[in-house]
Order: C-alpha cells, then structure tokens, then sequence
C-alpha cells in the first residue's frame, strides 16, 4: 500500500491561504486609501487646471470662451472635430467619439498612464499658482 507522505502539507496550503487572505484584506484597506487619495487629488485637477491649456499644448484652438474647436490629435481629419468645453471642462471629437476630462485626454491622445496624468496635471496646476502669485 502506497501513501502519501505527510509533511504538513495541507497545513501549509490552509498556512498560505489565510496569509493570502490577510495580504488581500491588507492590500483591499491600502486600496481604498489610495483610491480616495487619487479621487480627491483628480477632483481638485479637474477644478484647477483649465482643459483648455491642457488641450492647446497639443492642437490649436479657435472659438469662443465657451467652446474652442480644433483638430483632433488622434486622427488625420483637419476639420475641427475637437471641441473643448470651457464650461464643463470636457472634450469631444465628433469624427472619433474620444472624449472626457483633461485626465482622459492625457491618457488617451498622449498615452499616459492615469498615475501620470494626474502628475503632469499637478505639474500644470502648481505652474500657474506660481505664475499668479507672481
């Protein structure tokens, strides 16, 4: 008769699986954290960081205070199809559809990561203090 040998191996599989469990709950209560951390810092990018300034680093602008038109970084089509919203502080282009806050159009048209485009806003936001306080 054959047996397995017995060296605690379901203990230490029950061992893992309640450390696996206590790092999730760990890692879930970090998350949170962080989560509402980065909520409340974009909150305060999208207030303070005018899109249009975001916007007209990669396109020119053209319009009224409360709409500008301008080309579409992501396609080729030179009609205008960007429209930024003052108002709301959004963005749409009527050709592809891409749209959002000045936190998507750094994702989506320069490629970053949500992480970095929070950065390059907080670079945008604490620029202008300086230059008003000036």
């Amino acid at each position: 008769m054959t047996t397995k040998p017995s060296h605690g191996t379901v203990d230490a599989m029950t061992h893992n699986n309640d450390f696996g469990r206590t790092s999730d709950a760990h890692r879930a209560e970090w998350s949170d954290d962080s989560r509402g951390r980065f909520a409340r810092q974009a909150e305060r990018l999208r207030r303070g960081v005018p899109i249009e300034r975001v916007v007209a680093e990669y396109t020119c602008l053209r319009g009224t205070r409360k709409k500008l038109r301008g080309d579409c970084p992501l396609h080729e089509i030179p009609q205008r199809t960007l429209k930024v919203y003052t108002h709301t502080n959004t963005f749409r282009c009527s050709f592809c559809g891409v749209d959002g806050d000045a936190i998507a159009f750094l994702e989506k048209v320069v490629g970053l990561t949500y992480g970095q485009a929070l950065e390059a806003l907080e670079h945008i936001y604490y620029t202008d203090d300086e230059r008003d306080a000036a």
